[in-house]
């Protein structure tokens, strides 16, 4: 079993990747659910003061160090490096737009939900047939994490120029 430090980035990010790289969906995917449902509590909007503070789940806590598969408690290796850069560079964006913290914030949220909803499906699915529909759901999963990622990676990418 390679851990996160050992798995080659995601193919959505290899040949012509995004010069910033927001998440992992391979590890996305492999996020535990009753960890996927404690980062949307720290992401839970509302009010500015809550906005301001589920903004800063991101970009000082380790909601993107899950997404992007960086070891918690190690501030060493590849995966924790690039976290920081997605979060040096989510924290920058911010700076020139305040929509896009929302806008990011929002987006984790959307993604979060697609793990919570992606594991409740394969859940749902008899265990005698899970091995012939588990790919079917994660490369959906796959492509809606994809779609809900973009117009942040746009927005982040814009920012940066």
């Amino acid at each position: 079993m390679t851990t996160p430090l050992q798995q080659p980035l995601s193919s959505s990010y290899q040949h012509g990747s995004p010069a910033i790289k927001l998440y992992d969906d391979e590890v996305m995917l492999d996020i535990d659910e009753e960890k996927a449902r404690g980062f949307l509590v720290l992401l839970r909007g509302g009010e500015e003061e809550a906005q301001r503070l589920a903004f800063m789940a991101l970009t000082d806590g380790n909601v993107v160090d899950a997404c992007i598969g960086a070891p918690p408690m190690k501030r060493e290796g590849a995966r924790y490096h690039l976290a920081r850069e997605t979060k040096n560079a989510l924290a920058a964006a911010s700076d020139s737009s305040e929509s896009i913290a929302k806008l990011a914030t929002e987006t984790y949220q959307r993604a979060l939900q697609l793990v919570v909803d992606h594991h409740a499906k394969i859940n749902r699915v008899l265990i005698c047939c899970r091995c012939f529909v588990r790919g079917r759901i994660r490369r959906k999963t796959k492509e809606q994490l994809k779609h809900n990622f973009a117009m942040l990676q746009e927005a982040v990418e814009a920012s940066t120029k």
